[in-house]
């Protein structure tokens, strides 16, 4: 996650997108609860991080492996709860879009707009 520093925005898109993949398929077979749990705690630390992309990203790789169903515990909503009492704006909005559900409505609203 010290790549999650940079100014690339495209290296940390591309940076996010491998991490996410590389869990998901670690856990395609079989749940490996030891390995689970040390990564949730690494991304729980750089929640805290003081670099606010850094911590935006880990936060956004925790709800992309919620949703694709990879870490649905209670781990893991308790991390994003923890996200919505942040001091950053941005990491607050996208812990509350989260529980709101508005992540999804705002990508077909874009898309409805599109057309």
């Amino acid at each position: 996650f010290q790549l999650m520093r940079c100014q690339d925005k495209s290296l940390r898109n591309f940076l996010k997108d491998n991490i996410i993949n590389d869990i998901k398929n670690i856990n395609a077979k079989h749940k490996d609860f030891k390995l689970n749990t040390k990564l949730q705690n690494f991304m729980y630390s750089m929640l805290k991080d003081s670099h606010t992309i850094a911590a935006k990203s880990s936060l956004e790789v925790m709800i992309s492996l919620y949703k694709k169903n990879v870490w649905r515990d209670e781990k893991t909503v308790n991390v994003i709860v923890t996200a919505c009492f942040s001091k950053v704006t941005k990491i607050m909005v996208t812990a509350l879009k989260f529980f709101l559900g508005s992540d999804d409505d705002e990508e077909e609203e874009s898309e409805d707009e599109d057309e």
